[in-house]
Formats: C-alpha cells, sequence, structure tokens
C-alpha cells in the first residue's frame, strides 16, 4: 500500500483518517503507521496538527522522541526543529535552518478523527458528513488494529452469507437465517447490498463503509461510518463513528470520551480472538461476552493467514456482493485520475432504519 503501489495510488485520491482526535495529546508528539508510511504527529500550543515523515533528515533519529516546542517538533539527537509546514527553522550550529525539511501531509479535523491528504497535487474540498453534524452525540470509538488485510475487512462487511454462520453464536446471526442470495448494485459512490429482512450496506471507494448498529431493544439503531485504512500489506486499522441524536433517551450514557494512553493497544475482542486463533479458548466459551461479535470476525478474517499463501478461491452465488467490490476497485484504479472528493449518500428516513424483529442488546 505504499505511495508507487496501484492500490496505495488509488486510497492516495481521498482523505483517509490516520488519527482520534481524544488520543493526541497536546505537545506530546507520536507515531503512526498509515498506508506503508511510518509518520510522527502531534499538536502544537495553538492548537495547529503537524503530520510529517518520522525521521529526522539529519540522522535518521525518530521524531515521535523529540519535544513540541510552541507548534514546532525538534529531534531529541542534535536539536533540528520543523514546523507544522515539514520547514527546518532550526539547525544548531549550522549556518541555515531551511536545508533540509520533513516530507509533509495536511491535516484536519472531522468527526473527532483527524485525516490527512497522503496524494500529489493540492488536496481536495475537506469531507463532509451531513448525517453525522446533527444534533446529538458523535461516538467514536477507539481505533482497533487488526492483522489482517484491510480489504479483508471491506468484504467482510459486504459478505452476508457469513451473517448466520460465523456469528451464529452472537444475535448479529439471528437476523439472517435462511438468508436468500443478497443483492449487490453499483451506486455512484461504490457499491450497495442488501437482502430481505437485513438493512443496506453501503460500501462508498475506496475503503469506506455505511451500515446500521443496534443501540438498544427500546431505542433502535443508528448508522455507523467506518473506514478501513491500511497499516501495511497485512495490518489494518479501523475507524468508527456513530451519531446518537439528540432524541435518545440518555443519549449521553453513549457517549465515548478521553484519551487513551495506548490509542492502537489491542481492544478486548482482538485479544479474545488470538486466544481462540492460538487453540488456547473457544467460541463457545465466550458465549455472553459483549464484543462477541467482533470476536467472532476476528476469528475468520485473522484466522485466514497470510494471503500469499492462499489457494484460489472457489466463489458461489452468494459471493455477488464481493464480485462487484472487486471489479469497482479495479475499475477504479484503471481509471487513475486527481484528487477525489468526500461525499456521502443520501440515506433514506435519515439514516434510520428497523428490522422486523427485535435487536440484539448493546450496552452503552
Amino acid at each position: 500500500m505504499g505511495p508507487g503501489t496501484p492500490g496505495g495510488r488509488l486510497l492516495r485520491r481521498w482523505w483517509q483518517p490516520v488519527y482520534r482526535v481524544a488520543d493526541l495529546v497536546p505537545g506530546r508528539p507520536a507515531r503512526l503507521r498509515v498506508l506503508g508510511e511510518e509518520l510522527v504527529i502531534w499538536r502544537g500550543a495553538s492548537g495547529r496538527i503537524g503530520l510529517a515523515g518520522a525521521r529526522c533528515p539529519h540522522r535518521n533519529t525518530a521524531l515521535w522522541l523529540g519535544e513540541v516546542e510552541g507548534d514546532a517538533l525538534r529531534c531529541m539527537h542534535h536539536g533540528w526543529c520543523f514546523d507544522p509546514e515539514g520547514r527546518c527553522t532550526d539547525r544548531p550550529g549550522e549556518i541555515a535552518a531551511g536545508a533540509a525539511g520533513l516530507r509533509r501531509y495536511p491535516a484536519l479535523e472531522a468527526l473527532g478523527l483527524i485525516f490527512a491528504w497522503m496524494g500529489s497535487g493540492p488536496p481536495p474540498p475537506p469531507p463532509r458528513f451531513p448525517d453525522w453534524e446533527a444534533p446529538g452525540v458523535l461516538r467514536v470509538l477507539a481505533p482497533e488494529l487488526w492483522p489482517c488485510g484491510f480489504f479483508q475487512r471491506l468484504e467482510n462487511s459486504l459478505d452476508f452469507a457469513h451473517l448466520p454462520y460465523a456469528h451464529a453464536l452472537s444475535g448479529v446471526g439471528r437476523l439472517a437465517r435462511d438468508l436468500p442470495p443478497p443483492r449487490a448494485r453499483r451506486s455512484e459512490l461504490g457499491v450497495v447490498v442488501d437482502a430481505p429482512g437485513l438493512p443496506e450496506v453501503h460500501c462508498l471507494l475506496p475503503n469506506a463503509l455505511i451500515f446500521p448498529t443496534p443501540i438498544s431493544e427500546a431505542v433502535g439503531w443508528r448508522q455507523h461510518l467506518v473506514w478501513r485504512v491500511p497499516v501495511g500489506d497485512r495490518s489494518c486499522v479501523s475507524f468508527s463513528v456513530a451519531l446518537i441524536p439528540a432524541a435518545v433517551p440518555g443519549a449521553e450514557g453513549y457517549r465515548v470520551g478521553g484519551p487513551l494512553s495506548q490509542p492502537l493497544a489491542p481492544s478486548r475482542a482482538a485479544r479474545l480472538g488470538a486466544e481462540v486463533i492460538a487453540g488456547r479458548r473457544r467460541l463457545s466459551e465466550l458465549a455472553g461476552e459483549a464484543v462477541l461479535t467482533e470476536v467472532e470476525d476476528y476469528v475468520a478474517l485473522v484466522g485466514q493467514g497470510d494471503p500469499g499463501g492462499w489457494e484460489p478461491e472457489i466463489l458461489g452465488r452468494m459471493d455477488g456482493p464481493l464480485r462487484l467490490l472487486r471489479q469497482r476497485w479495479r475499475e477504479a484504479a484503471a481509471a487513475g485520475g486527481g484528487a477525489m472528493p468526500w461525499r456521502a449518500p443520501t440515506l433514506p428516513g435519515g439514516g434510520a432504519w428497523r428490522p422486523g424483529g427485535s435487536v440484539p442488546e448493546q450496552s452503552p
């Protein structure tokens, strides 16, 4: 997924989420890896965000070990200093400061996330999210790092056929019993998949998804917006947000706040999933776990192992959505082109969806 790869070039045509706002502590630089690149991110005294290559051009020292001074970042090794634009503003003992700079990326904040423009040329307009800018509580979940390819996670959300089997122990499987072949259709923005009795899932090229998730039995469902962002070729991070409408009773109880000391530490679902894959636990032993649905997906996807060693797939009639998504990706990659502005689809009924039956109970 590096800058010179076909997939890397396609992903870089859009703004991509790279960090959660709550996890970026002012004055404390942080290390991150995204789209195969190692970066450093920091927030200065004025609130400006710097996002740049992670190594000092002098001796390749890790800049996340440095100190923030005002809005600039100073390397801990020899004191070279860089502003949020990547310009070198101070080289102690040297004649000129501006002779060496950092590879710098524009960054902006939206929906409690920090987005980066990592493409070539000027960035497109900032992304907008009309359905998630309404009054209410914006729930910005902790980013999840999984040791599998981002495309595996993207396809999994369109793969309705796995619901009654991979999720047999959790409530999700109840909604998909006797499932007919799902319907997949092109949209202007990507692919839409649905089936009788199940909600639509929108896949927005290149790597975003919109689908409903349950709030509670009494309240119903909310729309969920998630990006599957590659870290490297065999790892990805998911950035997820959902809006709890202001009219929902006890909406404040669904707020997730406070920074994490380790923003990409393995989640409970990932830890439990790793135990199952290692043979130390069984899924049947985890009944009642609040994160069981995520554990089931983790076990299925991470358990697939290294894609480089896969045998050829045998796709069936239930795999139409996967075929269409792959076709849309090939078309987009072949078309090339410049920066793409973010547009979210207009969701029916203001984004609300209610199934015919009951929904699995979820805690805030």
